[in-house]
C-alpha cells in the first residue's frame, strides 16, 4: 500500500514538473530598491523589443489612456497594469470609458464605444497631448503565455514602445510572464525622461 502511494506521489510530482505548476499571478507589485525593477526571473530578449524610442518625455503627456486585454482574470490584469503605470511614473491614467467622460466634460463628445485613434488624435490636437498604452497577457496553453505592451503617441499614432514576449512558465505567471514586460516599460520611461528633472 505504501509503495503504491509513493508511486502515485512520484507520478504526480513528475506531471507537475512536465506541465508546469504556475502558483502565483497578479501579486501586488513591489519594485526592488537596488535594481529599480520588478523581481522578474527572466528578461525580454532583444528580438522581443520591437520599438524603443526615447526622444520624448512621457511626463509631457497629461493624459494616458489604458487599454488591456487578457484571457486570464482580465480585471486583475487591468488593475495590475494600472499599478505598473503609476509606479513607473505615469499619472492621470484613464480607461477608454473614463476618457470619454473627460472628453465630454471638455466639450468634445466621443460616440465611439471602443478606443478610436481618430477621436484621440482630434482631442490631442485640440485639448491636450495623449499617450495610449495597450497591454495584453494571454495564456496559450501548455504552460506558455504571451505578454505585450505598446505605448503610442496619440496625435501622430507613432509607436514609442512596443514589446512582444512569449515564455514557458513553470512557477509564476508574474515573475516569468508579466514582470519582464513591465520592466521594459520602466526602462523606457526612465530612459525617455533622462536629462530632465
Amino acid at each position: 500500500m505504501t509503495k503504491k502511494i509513493l508511486l502515485a506521489l512520484t507520478a504526480l510530482g513528475t506531471v507537475s514538473i512536465l506541465f508546469g505548476c504556475q502558483t502565483t499571478y497578479y501579486l501586488p507589485l513591489i519594485v526592488d530598491e537596488k535594481s529599480g525593477q520588478y523581481p522578474a526571473s527572466r528578461q525580454v530578449e532583444p528580438g522581443g523589443i520591437l520599438v524603443f524610442k526615447t526622444g520624448q518625455d512621457p511626463r509631457d503627456f497629461p493624459i494616458i489612456i489604458l487599454s488591456t486585454k487578457s484571457n486570464y482574470h482580465p480585471t486583475k490584469f487591468a488593475f495590475q497594469t494600472r499599478s505598473a503605470l503609476s509606479q513607473s511614473g505615469f499619472s492621470n491614467v484613464y480607461t477608454w470609458e473614463e476618457f470619454r467622460k473627460l472628453s465630454a466634460d471638455r466639450g468634445m463628445a466621443i460616440d465611439y464605444e471602443v478606443l478610436n485613434t481618430e477621436a484621440i488624435r482630434k482631442f490631442s490636437a485640440t485639448y491636450s497631448p495623449v499617450l495610449i498604452v495597450n497591454a495584453s497577457f494571454n495564456l496559450l496553453g501548455n504552460s506558455r503565455c504571451n505578454s505585450t505592451i505598446n505605448v503610442t503617441e496619440g496625435r501622430t499614432t507613432t509607436s514609442l514602445l512596443e514589446v512582444d514576449y512569449s515564455a514557458y512558465v513553470w512557477n509564476s505567471w508574474d515573475s516569468e510572464g508579466i514582470y519582464p514586460v513591465f520592466n521594459e516599460l520602466r526602462k523606457w520611461f526612465s530612459e525617455s525622461k533622462k536629462g530632465r528633472i
